[in-house]
């Protein structure tokens, strides 16, 4: 007579055979006989565990986590979603129900939920997860989740703004009222949000760990930034611009302490000085700007090698395009072969911006480039460049731009 604890593992067991069943892999039959050989080695031990110590014993973890790789390395999500599912079962029963040993298979089955095009299970389990990390404000682990929910939402405003309207859309509510329909500023905007408070609870989380030298605490202050830049380029009109300033200071503010916290050099913490005067200049606190790049430049003359840090911070042979933390829209990109090549000359003012622009030579590209470029540089912010220490007047600089199959696009 079969009892129940093995009726019950013989039931599991089953389980998970019909799931691979309906998930076809094309593999080689050589490769198919050996996976099958190893899902039933690992079967047989979950079966043999189960029978001696009981369905939720916590040393099923190992085969499990074992059986839940080979499904997914052989294509078979389904599966593999069971599995994980069934660890983290015995994770809770061993290690309470909010233990934060879950994270992994949390992090999975979305990950999985989400290749299957299940996105209302994939997202009910970020729910869930968002849920149990807010739980432990002081735990470095939840970093990495409020990160890669906050990098979520930018990939789905990224979509939403290339024309699609991703399920997460309606699942979030960030139309607003009935969740169907409103403004596209206000799907942007609610987007945006959420993943701001998600990336600031990641850096709250190492703040509190007193991560300061860590570089994954910059790079969440610079998903701050580029989140709050978005904010200044698409809706520079709005009623939040001084909202989108204020915040993004504080986080080139935060920055700047990180490096005089960990002693950075002095070249490090001038170019963090330098970037909140950028910031200052972009929206239009021209005083506030000239005095913090003075300042900036009087730091730098009496430090080691001054002459080469002045100018690779404000002369360097490429104009610096404001803000610094965004890609050098005048760069030339080095992955691809340009078609055809423009020398300009202009004019950076004291307030960063481009003027007297001539063209000095095209070659192999059209009037229409050469007006883009124009364009590109009239409307681009730029950081000024001192002269004898002071930014009172315009430079003209002069550069090779570099034309793919595209022309330029206008930065604001």
């Amino acid at each position: 007579m079969v009892s129940a604890g093995v009726g019950q593992t013989l039931k599991v067991a089953a389980a998970l055979l019909a799931l691979t069943a309906q998930v076809a892999a094309p593999m080689c039959a050589a490769a198919a006989e050996s996976d099958a050989s190893a899902e039933r080695q690992l079967i047989e031990t979950i079966q043999q565990i189960m029978s001696n110590d009981g369905e939720h014993a916590a040393a099923l973890l190992e085969p499990l986590t074992s059986l839940m790789v080979l499904y997914q390395e052989s294509g078979k999500d389904a599966a593999a979603a069971v599995a994980i599912e069934r660890a983290r079962q015995i994770v809770r029963v061993n290690n309470g129900l909010h233990t934060l040993e879950q994270l992994p298979y949390f992090q999975q089955l979305i990950r999985i939920e989400e290749a299957r095009g299940n996105h209302v299970a994939a997202w009910d389990f970020e729910q869930d997860l968002l849920a149990l990390v807010r739980r432990y404000p002081d735990d470095l682990r939840t970093a990495e989740v409020f990160r890669e929910v906050a990098d979520r939402r930018m990939d789905v405003m990224g979509r939403y703004l290339a024309g699609q309207k991703p399920p997460e859309l309606y699942l979030g509510c960030y139309y607003g009222g009935d969740c169907d329909s409103g403004s596209r500023e206000r799907v942007v905007r609610s987007m945006l949000a959420d993943a701001q408070r998600n990336y600031w609870s990641a850096i709250t989380v190492m703040l509190r760990n007193e991560q300061y030298s860590s570089d994954e605490l910059r790079d969440l202050e610079l998903d701050v930034l580029r989140g709050t830049d978005l904010v200044r380029t698409m809706y520079d009109q709005s009623q939040d611009y001084s909202a989108a300033y204020y915040r993004g200071r504080q986080s080139l503010r935060r920055l700047y302490g990180y490096g005089a916290a960990r002693n950075a050099p002095t070249v490090q913490q001038v170019d963090a000085l330098v970037q909140m005067a950028d910031w200052d200049l972009l929206y239009s606190r021209h005083g506030n700007a000239v005095d913090v790049y003075e300042v900036a430049v009087s730091i730098l003359r009496n430090a080691d090698g001054a002459a080469t840090a002045i100018e690779r911070l404000f002369a360097p042979e490429l104009p610096v395009v404001l803000p610094a933390f965004q890609p050098n829209p005048l760069a030339r990109d080095e992955s691809k072969d340009a078609t055809g090549h423009i020398d300009v000359e202009f004019d950076i003012t004291k307030y960063g911006r481009g003027r007297a622009v001539e063209i000095l030579d095209a070659a192999n590209v059209t009037r229409d480039a050469q007006r883009r470029l124009v364009s590109l540089i009239m409307n681009s912010r730029f950081r000024p460049q001192p002269y004898d220490g002071a930014f009172d007047r315009a430079s003209r600089v002069a550069m090779r731009y570099y034309v793919y199959d595209g022309a330029p696009e206008t930065r604001k």
